[in-house]
């Protein structure tokens, strides 16, 4: 791929630069989040901002907006250098954000919705709001909008299209010329999202300049003017967006040399042959642990049908957003499937709950292990029997013998560097998540379904947990994970790819190119 010198800072010329930021750097523990920043934004724009996870895009949103300082770098609005050390400060100058998770009450109407923590302005007594002045006010922002919505709606009746234009409008009312917009047709239906980019097109019409982000290319044509592409902390360069295909925005939001390490695919130790497919017929072959039947919960989850075979590491790939996560909860029964059906061994669990499936061999581990995978102020040895005191009990009482002996044979196989009496909450990101999965592997489940096995662990640990996924691969279970970092998923005997809570493609391991995933997760990258 050749493309040329990137351009920075748009159509600067036919107006003033509405953003400039220049060298932005930002740090946390252990992380480097930004580094060397760079994006200007010229008035009536709409930017669209794109770039894997973890590339900083969200880092640089927050300084943008003053919810995080920047540790260096210069940051100018409308040309003026400011430093910008709260939200309020970026509101007041003319700043404000609509994220991809919505913050409306649903029980307020669209009106309080609009002027919500702003009721001081239209109080005509102490504590009497004058309804009649904020109904109006609201109604000059949706009108600003180039939308008709009742104000008297509760916010919870409206459909998540509307619900997204009156997050705009309220952004509006706060007299908002930059609007920064993260991922907003992400909870749209496909028939929702035309009215979505009408009020921007009449937006940028007005001269308000917009920075959107999101990983949809053919969205992206439709809106934006260019696209500022971002890789590891970096910004790569801005280029008009019709100049550059889905497939060159991939790869330079991917980035990696030919010749970096991959972690080693070792041979599943099986008896049957034929590689693995997505249908029933073409696994005729082989021995299927999971099936998933047209699955749906809409609108995250969507007619998903997918197979895992007995000796079978499978990935579920996706941007964030897409539903994969919420595809491996309703396998794992955490979220209740409104149709469709998932079957273990052939047997439908459809109507089992999430520890009746673990009962019955389905085990889950959780993307956020801070808050749903460790219990953090328990010992290393408790957080390990956790899931299997059954085994540890005797005339109902635990067994701390017991409870030390499988927490030693776990510790050892896992290579769990603590003491079995260590706090969870001590041990690096690494060992934290190794004692995740030692406990599910503790239950003896015949599938597992891992949510993000190795995010926030370092190089070593990924390593080790990606050997410990063949190993329990090799013992004839099935593996079913979800992870952001494509390359990993070239362990896979198979991988689903996910978009928009659908399956739209699957790759044997022969046919997987981080490419060619991230091409099908961009709508075919068109």
């Amino acid at each position: 791929m050749q493309l040329g010198a990137a351009a920075f800072g748009g159509d600067a010329a036919s107006g003033g630069v509405a953003l400039s930021c220049r060298g932005l750097s930002k740090s946390f523990p252990g992380v480097r989040a930004l580094s060397d920043a760079t994006l200007e934004i010229a008035e009536g724009e709409v930017r669209a901002l794109v770039g894997s996870n973890g590339a900083g895009k969200s880092t640089l949103i927050k300084i943008i907006m003053g919810v995080n300082q920047r540790d260096g770098g210069e940051l100018s609005l409308w040309g003026e250098p400011v430093l910008v050390d709260s939200v309020k400060e970026a509101r007041s100058r003319g700043v404000a954000a609509v994220y991809q998770e919505l913050s409306l009450v649903p029980s307020m109407t669209v009106a309080e919705n609009i002027a919500i923590g702003r009721w001081g302005e239209f109080e005509r007594f102490r504590w009497i709001v004058d309804t009649r002045r904020m109904r109006a006010h609201a109604r000059d922002a949706l009108e600003t909008l180039g939308v008709d919505i009742n104000v008297d709606a509760e916010a919870g009746e409206l459909t998540m299209a509307q619900q997204q234009l009156v997050e705009i409008a309220r952004a509006l009312a706060l007299k908002a010329r930059l609007l920064v917009l993260d991922e907003p047709t992400s909870s749209l239906d496909a028939h929702e999202v035309p009215a979505l980019f009408a009020a921007i097109a009449g937006l940028r019409e007005q001269g308000h300049t917009i920075l959107y982000i999101s990983h949809r290319m053919v969205e992206l044509r439709q809106v934006a003017d260019n696209v500022t592409i971002m890789r590891d902390g970096y910004t790569l360069g801005t280029y008009p967006i019709d100049t550059v295909s889905g497939e060159e925005v991939a790869a330079l939001m991917l980035g990696h040399a030919a010749s970096e390490s991959l972690p080693e695919r070792r041979e599943v130790g099986r008896t049957w042959s034929g590689s693995a497919t997505a249908t029933s017929s073409q696994h005729s072959d082989r021995e299927v642990i999971l099936e998933v039947r047209d699955v749906s919960l809409p609108p995250r989850v969507v007619d998903v049908s997918l197979e895992v075979c007995r000796g079978e590491v499978v990935g579920l790939a996706g941007l964030m957003g897409s539903g994969r996560s919420e595809v491996l909860r309703c396998i794992a029964g955490l979220l209740p499937a409104a149709s469709g059906d998932v079957l273990l061994e052939g047997r439908s669990v459809r109507s089992k709950g999430a520890r009746a499936r673990l009962a019955a061999g389905i085990a889950f581990t959780s993307e956020d292990r801070r808050r749903e995978g460790i219990f953090a102020a328990m010992s290393v040895a408790e957080n390990l029997a956790m899931s299997s005191w059954h085994k540890v009990t005797s005339h109902r009482l635990v067994s701390r013998l017991k409870v030390v002996k499988m927490a030693a044979e776990l510790m050892t196989r896992l290579g769990i560097k603590a003491g079995p009496g260590q706090d969870v909450g001590q041990l690096s990101g690494g060992n934290q998540q190794k004692v995740v999965l030692g406990r599910v592997l503790a239950t003896e489940a015949r599938l597992l379904l891992l949510d993000e096995p190795t995010r926030g662990v370092d190089v070593q640990s990924k390593e080790e947990l990606y050997n410990l996924m063949r190993e329990i691969a090799n013992e004839g279970r099935g593996v079913l994970f979800v992870s952001s970092e494509l390359r990993e998923l070239e362990i896979c005997d198979r991988t689903y790819i996910v978009r928009e809570g659908k399956v739209v493609g699957h790759l044997d391991k022969s046919e997987f190119t981080t490419e060619r995933v991230t091409a099908l997760a961009m709508e075919g990258g068109s």
